[in-house]
């Protein structure tokens, strides 16, 4: 009897604890995959006017609100000013980061959110200016190459669904052994034949 009981505990409990445990494995991979090869804001070396750029960034998170303040200043003086902000919420998440997006070797950053082109931006030096424009006023290549990155960054799909099979089935097995308690505990009480 005691054999049947283990074998029902772990049939009912093992399954959406291996489930829940991939599912966490998975994102945490997916999430390390978004920001492989990113450079931080700091390692771009650009250059106006042959003086070099010095970015300081404010970051802070905020819940599932992640907020960036950049300053650009070159010589001490504040040549752009720059606000972004990620919501990690089960469908969001995003990335800030230097990538080389048009293979001309110089680096762009990237304020990418899976809000998508609209409210994602690229920041880089255009003809001795710094520049801050929206994917969508950029060629669609360039938002092809961020796409897969962001699709990583937040909660992926398969993760979630796998979270919430993992949830449901959790809560029918403490349901079915609550059910089978409260059942064994009426036939206690009721009189044998």
């Amino acid at each position: 009897m005691r054999r049947r009981h283990r074998f029902l505990a772990a049939a009912l409990f093992l399954p959406p604890l291996l489930a829940l445990a991939g599912a966490i494995g998975y994102t945490t991979w997916a999430a390390r995959r978004a920001v492989d090869g990113l450079l931080p804001p700091t390692a771009l070396g650009w250059r106006l006017d042959e003086r070099p750029v010095e970015i300081a960034i404010d970051h802070r998170v905020d819940g599932e609100l992640e907020h960036y303040a950049l300053d650009f200043r070159c010589g001490g003086r504040l040549v752009h000013r720059s606000a972004f902000t990620i919501d990690h919420d089960l469908f969001g998440g995003g990335f800030v980061g230097a990538l080389d997006l048009d293979d001309d070797g110089r680096l762009e950053l990237v304020l990418a959110t899976r809000a998508g082109p609209r409210a994602s931006r690229v920041i880089e030096v255009d003809d001795g200016q710094l520049r801050e424009r929206p994917f969508v006023d950029l060629p669609e290549a360039r938002w092809r190459l961020v796409a897969p990155r962001l699709a990583l960054s937040g909660i992926p799909p398969v993760a979630a669904l796998a979270a919430g099979a993992a949830v449901l089935w959790f809560a029918c097995g403490l349901l079915a052994v609550v059910a089978l308690l409260a059942w064994r505990g009426l036939r206690a009480l009721l009189p044998a034949r």
